[in-house]
């Protein structure tokens, strides 16, 4: 809130959003793993051509820009943990990594 010169509190307008965002289960993040293995032609012939014939595919509602972020803040996260894996702070799990688990 603000406050003008007269004493009156101004309220700052909120953001809108069209279209809610996306929450994405680990059923659909699965799906998007596989389809991304079982396609070694990565974002061919255009990466918006690749990401709607997964989301035909595998039948689900997403678009193809939202596809197409998910999978690049997976990637950015697979490589800060392989980054925080390979430093020396990492020493103190003795082996335990996900790798591991199943």
């Amino acid at each position: 809130m603000f406050e003008c010169q007269g004493g009156l509190q101004v309220l700052k307008a909120k953001r809108v959003r069209i279209n809610p965002t996306k929450k994405w289960t680990i059923v659909d993040e699965k799906a998007l793993i596989e389809f991304l293995m079982a396609n070694g032609d990565f974002e061919k012939p255009t990466d918006q051509n690749y990401y709607r014939r997964f989301s035909l595919e595998m039948k689900l509602e997403v678009e193809w820009k939202l596809a197409r972020a998910k999978v690049r803040n997976m990637r950015d996260s697979y490589n800060k943990a392989e980054g925080w894996e390979g430093s020396t702070g990492a020493g103190s799990m003795d082996g335990d990594t996900f790798r591991s688990r199943k």
